[in-house]
């Protein structure tokens, strides 16, 4: 898989802002569970993605394997009709210590349980309005949103 392709496998980070008062919370209550959400992922019931699932807006929720030291962020808009665009927050090749986006636009198909980006394939899943792809360098799954 391409530097570019396997960039777009991605892992989002949601942060929320809010008013709070500063507290003090002990060092064991602020450790999280890495395995916490791969869990709760790996509880829902898979089946085949077909090309009526994918047309839509997705953000990256999970990111596992190899692909976690390159990318911190995913984005995906699936067109009708084959076409997609993306968008990943990356550790850049030239400097790892910064960060940048990359974007990608391209033609999407399936092939048995394959998504096929240009001509790099995934295994790919879906679960209600998750999509799980699959790969050798590691394993995203993204989650449909509406554009406000």
């Amino acid at each position: 898989m391409s530097h570019s392709n396997v960039a777009l496998l991605a892992l989002v980070i949601v942060a929320s802002c809010g008013c709070y008062p500063s507290n003090v919370i002990d060092t064991q209550d602020r450790q999280v569970d890495p395995g916490s959400a791969a869990e709760v992922f790996a509880a829902l019931e898979w089946a085949a993605a077909t090309t009526e699932d994918l047309p839509g807006t997705y953000a990256s929720v999970l990111i596992e394997g190899d692909i976690v030291s390159l990318v911190v962020e995913a984005r995906y808009i699936f067109h009708v009709g084959g076409t997609y665009s993306g968008a990943a927050l990356v550790l850049s090749p030239a400097n790892p210590e910064r960060l940048e986006y990359q974007t990608l636009n391209g033609t999407w198909s399936l092939d048995g349980d394959q998504l096929v980006l240009d001509d790099e394939r995934a295994v790919i899943r879906r679960s209600g309005d998750f999509l799980r792809l699959e790969h050798a360098e590691g394993r995203i799954v993204l989650e449909r949103y509406e554009l406000p």
